[in-house]
């Protein structure tokens, strides 16, 4: 066992239920130490209620509350916990997410092979009665460790809930950012220089509901366009003619499933002036 303490930085905002499976699957982990900080953006003591419980009841875990006043929303109160965390790894647990086994947590610090590696690994989803995997292929893998730009118009990581670093490797997420926010995170590690260590065996559940982020940006197209926008600015506005074509018409597709047949050809011309025209970019500038 390694005896670097790992923080497991969990950002709240107003639910509980959940949360409770996620502390009670924190607190069943062997083999590694750890501390627990939870940055909350509620508007209810309900969260500080359950913490308060669970720091009575289990004296011995390091539980770090802090109440956000005002709410710092996403992606700023998941930046607020990794800011005070002080162990040695990073481990990002969104408040709906729990582990699935008692070794979860050491499976991920054995993967973590130096200061130097992104750790990433698949999970379940649970949406409404349906439970499905998220796994990425090798084939996907490789294509992510040769260009991690692929992640653009791929998403196989999932949530940040997916990943373990060491703390030597701490950036913050980009705060211009809600539905990529997580994919832009990956890019500019891995764009760094950070290894990539993929586990295939899902290590976490995952819920999705009409409450969460993802789920109210689903069907977002003005936001997600702009998103992408802004990421093809930030990582591909110097790449060839051929790749920008070949990203512009990925993104494409994307927007397809997602907006009205009728928007179509307007969507379309509004992504390629976006992608192409730098005076129209100016304004996602970070």
């Amino acid at each position: 066992m390694k005896s670097e303490i790992i923080s497991i930085c969990i950002p709240t905002y107003n639910q509980t239920i959940f949360l409770k499976k996620t502390l009670k699957s924190i607190l069943i982990q062997v083999g590694v130490n750890f501390e627990v900080i939870i940055t909350d953006d509620s508007t209810t003591e309900d969260v500080k209620s359950l913490i308060d419980e669970f720091k009575e009841r289990y004296p011995k875990v390091n539980f770090i509350y802090f109440r956000n006043n005002p709410s710092l929303g996403s992606p700023e109160n998941w930046n607020y916990a990794i800011k005070h965390s002080n162990g040695s790894y990073i481990k990002i647990m969104h408040h709906d997410e729990w582990f699935i086994s008692e070794t979860a947590l050491l499976t991920f610090l054995e993967n973590c092979v130096d200061s130097n590696t992104l750790v990433v690994c698949s999970s379940k989803l649970i949406y409404k009665t349906k439970e499905s995997t998220i796994v990425a292929s090798e084939s996907f893998i490789q294509s992510v460790k040769q260009d991690p730009c692929r992640l653009i118009i791929a998403n196989r990581f999932g949530s940040p809930s997916a990943v373990f670093f060491h703390r030597d490797q701490i950036q913050s997420f980009d705060n211009k950012l809600i539905w990529l926010v997580d994919v832009e995170f990956y890019i500019r590690m891995l764009l760094k220089g950070v290894k990539l260590n993929y586990i295939s065996t899902p290590l976490y559940f995952s819920v999705m509901d009409e409450h969460n982020i993802t789920n109210k940006c689903l069907y977002n197209t003005e936001l997600q366009l702009e998103e992408y926008s802004y990421l093809f600015k930030k990582f591909l506005k110097n790449r060839r003619i051929r790749e920008k074509l070949f990203y512009n018409n990925e993104i494409y597709k994307i927007l397809l499933h997602t907006q009205p047949k009728q928007k179509l050809f307007l969507y379309l011309r509004l992504i390629k002036r976006t992608l192409f025209d730098t005076n129209k970019l100016n304004q996602y500038d970070s």
